[in-house]
């Protein structure tokens, strides 16, 4: 499933409702949003994008935070990042 600001101007019983089908949904979800509570409640991978490097954090958004902080980004083949799928997936 692809979100785009799922939080955005929804009420807090909406959001209630979109939080409840999102921890019963089994598949993966890849959203965008600036919404950190959401981010912290529903991410357990960080994946950054920046001046054509992706970097990615296997934690919610406080990690991705404390991570950032001692980490330059770099690039991050896509055969590296299948295999990284797979370990997580395994785990």
């Amino acid at each position: 499933m692809i979100l785009d600001e799922p939080t955005n101007h929804i009420d807090i019983k909406t959001r209630k409702v979109l939080e409840e089908a999102l921890e019963s949904f089994e598949g993966t979800i890849l959203y965008v949003s600036h919404d950190r509570y959401f981010l912290n409640q529903f991410s357990d991978r960080i994946m950054e994008i920046h001046n054509q490097t992706l970097t990615s954090y296997f934690g919610n958004y406080e990690y991705y935070k404390e991570k950032r902080k001692t980490t330059e980004p770099k690039v991050i083949e896509s055969t590296e990042v299948k295999s990284q799928v797979r370990e997580e997936e395994q785990k």
